[in-house]
């Protein structure tokens, strides 16, 4: 009887054929459902530019050491000195900081900060006055163009040539108004005929070699593009606009005197 009773419970004991395999093959197939899920996630991600939204505000310091030039009146011996910064909305909030990078940046931004705060008097700028106000709103209003040129396509730089097209801003930007963000625009080109048009605005015919071709866009804003390294047979759609933008400059270590 004690062997008998020993052979039930071995019996008993032992699992029945295949339910091992048949857990594991369950829990299988959870990851896979999971891991199918992801890939169906990471696969719904648009793609760059797509339909971004810029991202903010951040902060940036614009110069390493704080800025002084001379103010218009008392025969310009009174100065304005500061460390000024701004708060901005960006697609890259490391945008500015490649900007940096750029061998043309820091000359252009202090040029620009100079001409604007040169034609000053002393009495605007005191901190509190409606004159300090009205003199931060000019100065980013001017410098935007600065921090957040135009860009011609997915470049690194904004004077970088677009990889595809071989298209870049053209030497007159500077006197560019046209400032719309990057994900909203498009530039149109065609080669038979030569013509390139932004959006619905109106089409404008350029030359081979044309460095500086003038376009407008349907809402009046003018841009410059430089065709001169066009590639050859390339018809299509470039993506073009500003990155980012200056919401506001804050005047850190304001002193005039």
């Amino acid at each position: 009887m004690a062997e008998e009773k020993k052979e039930v419970d071995a019996a008993e004991g032992e699992e029945t054929p295949g339910k091992g395999k048949a857990k594991l093959l369950i829990g299988g197939g959870v990851l896979s459902v999971v891991a199918a899920g992801i890939l169906a996630a990471v696969m719904a991600i648009p793609k760059k530019y797509e339909n971004p939204r810029m991202v903010g505000p951040f902060a940036q310091v614009l110069f390493d050491e704080p800025i002084s030039c001379n103010l218009a009146g008392a025969d310009r011996t009174r100065f304005l000195q500061m460390h000024p910064q701004v708060s901005y909305l960006a697609y890259d909030p490391l945008y500015l900081s490649l900007r940096i990078t750029d061998p043309l940046y820091p000359g252009a931004l202090r040029s620009t900060v100079g001409a604007v705060a040169s034609r000053k008097n002393p009495e605007e700028l005191y901190e509190g006055s409606i004159g300090n106000t009205a003199f931060m709103e000019e100065l980013r209003d001017n410098i935007d163009p600065v921090l957040f040129p135009v860009h011609v396509g997915d470049t690194a730089l904004p004077w970088d040539h677009d990889e595809e097209s071989g298209l870049r801003p053209g030497l007159s930007s500077s006197r560019s108004s046209f400032r719309g963000h990057f994900a909203d625009h498009i530039l149109h080109v065609t080669q038979e005929p030569m013509e390139m048009w932004v959006d619905e605005g109106p089409k404008a015919s350029f030359e081979k070699g044309d460095e500086d071709v003038r376009l407008i866009t349907a809402e009046g804003g003018v841009l410059f593009i430089d065709a001169s390294m066009l590639n050859k047979g390339f018809e299509g759609e470039v993506k073009i606009g500003v990155r980012g933008r200056t919401v506001q400059v804050i005047p850190v270590d304001l002193m005039v005197q």
